[in-house]
Order: structure tokens, then sequence, then C-alpha cells
């Protein structure tokens, strides 16, 4: 057990050091950490300073749809997209199915 965790983190601190975008580590400490998808989303939002507004104005979709797809509850892949781009992510890392 204790073994099997080491190795875990230390696959964790080489991706650490290789990896160039510090959204891409955030996203994966957070998930190594036991956070949940919406809150990674959001905490990675905050932390950029990326408001809904910006991301929805002149996109053809609602502030509440944006909302729905970070909280996970509607898969709407334009939302999805706008999201992860915004991040400098794939969709599919920051919308994994869950």
């Amino acid at each position: 057990m204790i073994l099997s965790e080491n190795i875990r983190k230390l696959k964790l601190y080489k991706f650490i050091l290789q990896e160039s975008n510090i959204n891409r580590i955030l996203l994966r400490c957070s998930q190594e950490a036991g956070f949940s998808m919406p809150a990674i989303r959001w905490s990675l939002l905050k932390l950029r300073e990326i408001n809904v507004r910006s991301l929805v104005d002149g996109n053809g979709i609602s502030d509440q749809t944006l909302y729905a797809a970070i909280n996970g509850e509607r898969n709407n892949d334009l939302a999805q997209a706008l999201v992860a781009k915004a991040l400098g992510l794939t969709v599919s890392e920051l919308f994994p199915e869950e």
C-alpha cells in the first residue's frame, strides 16, 4: 500500500516537472486531491479571473447554459469548448465523462 502510494506521488511529481501548462498541473493536482470536477472548473476560472459574461458574450449561449455546463448539469458542446479554450485545456480533460 505504501509503495503504491509513493509510486503514484512520483508519477504526479514527474508530470508536474514535465508539464508547462499551469492549468493542466492545477487540474491534475486537484483531481489527485479528490476535488469534484465542478469545483475544479470554477476554481480555475476564478484563479484566471475569467468570468461567465466574458465567455458567453457573442457566442450564442446563455449564462444559465454555461453555468450548467461548468456545474456538470448539462452537456453542451459549445459551452464546454468555450471553458476549455479559455483555460488552455481540452474538453476531455476538463469535462471527463463523469
